[in-house]
């Protein structure tokens, strides 16, 4: 069986509606044997979808926002924790 195309996400922050609504949406219900989703999000969310996405099979990875430092943001995403 081969690897699941896995496609990368960059939701930043999640507040539970919207975009990442519609996002969490589509990925509940595509065959995850094929596709994944995997997440970069800000690491200061209220909400954390980081159970739900491995339960699923994704991964997250959490980043400074960029507001805060750019630089920091930046780094973290070429090396995340």
């Amino acid at each position: 069986m081969t690897e699941p195309i896995r496609v990368l996400q960059i939701l930043g922050i999640v507040a539970g509606g919207g975009v990442e609504a519609v996002i969490m949406n589509y990925y509940e219900h595509i065959d995850r044997t094929k596709v994944q989703f995997d997440f970069i999000v800000h690491n200061d969310n209220k909400i954390d979808i980081t159970p739900k996405v491995e339960a699923m099979g994704g991964r997250v990875y959490k980043v400074t926002p960029y507001y805060k430092s750019l630089l920091v943001a930046f780094i973290s995403v070429i090396y995340p924790p």
